[in-house]
């Protein structure tokens, strides 16, 4: 923390809530149309959502992010959820009005590609 640009670099959680609206923007992008219409997904789309950030100091804290908003194909956006959170690697999102939402600020970029082959392993 004495360096706040190592830190930025260094520590997970700041280095999430250092990435900046543009390059969230793009990888959602990238990622929707990487699996809109594989098997699973019906549609999946970039939108601009906020995040909350947890309890502690900052309970109930909202800053400005990018999702991957998946409509399924063939099961319940519940059944989607859960198929992916016991996947391996297991992948969480929320859901909001019956869209699964996929928040690209808690996927570190060089994970981008896996969570692309984690739909495209989806039956």
């Amino acid at each position: 923390y004495l360096r706040p640009e190592q830190a930025e670099i260094e520590i997970p959680l700041l280095a999430m809530l250092a990435t900046s609206l543009e390059n969230l923007e793009l990888r959602a992008k990238r990622i929707a149309g990487q699996i809109s219409g594989i098997g699973a997904v019906a549609i999946a789309e970039a939108v601009q959502e906020n995040s909350m950030l947890g309890g502690g100091s900052v309970p109930g804290q909202l800053i400005p992010g990018w999702c991957i908003s998946i409509s399924p194909n063939g099961r319940t956006v519940d059944q989607l959820a859960t198929e992916l959170r016991n996947g391996t690697p297991a992948v969480l999102g929320r859901i909001k009005q019956e869209r699964l939402l996929i928040d690209v600020r808690t996927v570190h970029p060089s994970q981008d590609v896996s969570l692309v082959n984690v739909f495209e392993s989806l039956t």
